[in-house]
């Protein structure tokens, strides 16, 4: 059942890529034919006039077809201009793709008003549609890297195995950093053979195209009518753009989720490591309470039970308290001691009247507390002479409650451990 829903998960997400690619190509081929019916004739008409100038030029300055054809040469190296018609077809195919791609290489440029228009309208629209579709492919083109590398890993290669079968994040950025040297540096020997530069020229104007600057100082397809001769160098330069373009948006979004994957996992490291030291830390602090045993009866005390006070009158061994250090000290010692010569009746200052008194440690088995909210005193009522019952204070039960929830500290009392001396 979970092989069927994954495998329609992939078909239904490579239709969903399909469709933008086509839609992409759609909008590009639309967008071509607009551009061709709005410019051409404007194109047409400049192409005119300039002629004319130029046939007024050699007539005033005498120049012969040789000196002229070098001084135009000249012009055009030095300014980047070409005869080539930009408008036809196959060049406002060319425009459109540079648009949506946000490269721009200026060469060309819309001169009538509806033509701005409808640039503008066009960009607007196309763009986010151009976007999505790099999106598209680029989690396509990932998904196929993480299918070949897995096969790579698993495949038995003789005295060598990958240890680790899985693949990461890691893996697929340094596949497609592969993939893009690859294409940069072959693209670049095409561009070389073809347009006449050098090839790190070439490998120049590669960086700066798919890293969507667009100087404009280097610009394919101007030469030699390429547009209008060579069809399949203009439709290698425009795949060039498009692959190199899908290549690197899916590299940029792999390295920014592997960059937050690195922080998110050194913040949770430092939150679980300070959640340990607290808890620790509260640990130390919330250490048992006085446990004894008469007849083999624990003593247990909870903040919400009283403690058996009839076993408290025998004589036993403690081996735990408030403090750890007071624990350490009785595990220690191993002295034997009256439980009332621990707890001793304050007498002075308390009205004979009141039923409530308090109760504190003998100053001989007094011991510094490390959670001095823990026991500050203790509240008495006196039922008869030998029976005392001990309750703690509900502030500061209150206190340590609240206390205990911040530090995520389960408890419902302070339990008793029995320890062995």
């Amino acid at each position: 059942m979970d092989d069927n829903f994954s495998n329609f998960s992939v078909k239904r997400q490579n239709i969903r890529t399909l469709s933008l690619v086509v839609c992409t190509l759609i909008y590009l081929l639309t967008g071509a034919a607009v551009f061709d019916s709005l410019e051409s004739p404007t194109e047409d008409k400049n192409r005119r006039i300039l002629l004319n100038q130029i046939e007024k030029f050699r007539n005033n300055f005498n120049m012969s077809d040789v000196e002229f054809e070098r001084l135009y040469k000249h012009m055009i190296k030095k300014g980047n201009f070409n005869r080539n018609s930009q408008w036809e077809f196959g060049g406002s195919f060319y425009f459109c793709t540079l648009a949506l791609a946000l490269i721009g290489y200026g060469h060309s440029t819309p001169n009538t008003t509806i033509g701005k228009l409808f640039c503008i309208i066009y960009i607007l629209i196309g763009i986010p549609i151009s976007l999505i579709m790099f999106q598209s492919v680029g989690e396509r083109l990932n998904g196929f890297l993480k299918y070949s590398i897995k096969i790579l890993k698993t495949t038995k290669i003789k005295n060598f195995q990958f240890k680790n079968k899985s693949v990461s994040n890691k893996d697929l950025i340094v596949a497609e950093s592969f993939l893009t040297f690859v294409l940069v540096l072959t693209a670049s020997y095409i561009f070389s053979v073809y347009e006449g530069w050098s090839y790190f020229d070439a490998i120049y104007y590669s960086f700066i195209t798919l890293t969507t600057i667009g100087f404009g100082d280097y610009v394919p397809l101007q030469k030699h009518y390429y547009l209008r001769k060579n069809p399949i160098y203009a439709a290698f330069t425009i795949l060039f753009i498009m692959t190199g373009l899908t290549i690197l948006a899916s590299s940029t979004n792999l390295l920014v989720l592997y960059l937050v994957n690195i922080n998110s996992e050194e913040k949770l490291r430092k939150r679980m490591r300070l959640k340990q030291k607290k808890q620790e830390q509260l640990q130390k602090m919330l250490i048992g309470d006085v446990i004894s045993s008469v007849n083999k009866q624990d003593i247990v005390t909870y903040l919400d039970e009283m403690p058996n006070l009839a076993a408290l009158t025998e004589e036993k061994s403690v081996c735990s308290c408030d403090d750890l250090l007071m624990c350490y000290k009785a595990c220690t010692s191993k002295v034997k001691f009256e439980s009332r010569n621990f707890f001793k009746r304050k007498k002075s200052g308390i009205s004979k009247n009141k039923r409530k008194h308090s109760f504190f440690l003998s100053n001989k088995q007094k011991s510094v507390s490390k959670m001095e909210n823990l026991r500050q005193h203790f509240d008495s009522e006196r039922r008869s002479d030998d029976d005392v019952i001990v309750v703690q204070s509900w502030i500061d039960v209150k206190n340590i409650r609240k206390f205990a929830n911040e530090q995520s500290f389960h408890m419902n009392g302070f339990i008793m451990r029995r320890t062995s001396c």
